[in-house]
């Protein structure tokens, strides 16, 4: 499984990196055999009240033989947005495996 991280408006700062690992790992480890790639896009944009920011996560997993899963969360907390992402994504791949 190949692993791309994105940074819009976002720096992956090594602690950054060790939480997206961490994550990775956890949600998507046991479908590995079946992952080709993992993007992970990072970024920051205007929050839903003036003067604040929400962070955006987006993974996107391609399955192999064929197959993608999208799944885009925003969230004011960075750790919190990284990691429902990634359990929308674990949903997704075995919703996406079971259903083939």
């Amino acid at each position: 499984m190949r692993v791309t991280l994105v940074e819009e408006d976002f720096s992956f700062t090594t602690e950054w990196c060790r939480i997206l690992e961490r994550q990775l790992a956890f949600s998507l480890r046991r479908f590995g055999a079946a992952l080709a790639e993992v993007e992970v896009r990072m970024g920051r944009g205007p929050g839903d009240a003036p003067n604040t920011y929400c962070y955006r996560c987006r993974v996107q997993a391609t399955l192999i033989p064929r197959g993608r899963v999208t799944v885009e969360v925003a969230d004011a907390d960075c750790e919190a947005a990284i990691g429902r992402a990634m359990r929308r994504a674990s949903r997704g791949v075995e919703r996406e495996l079971l259903s083939k």
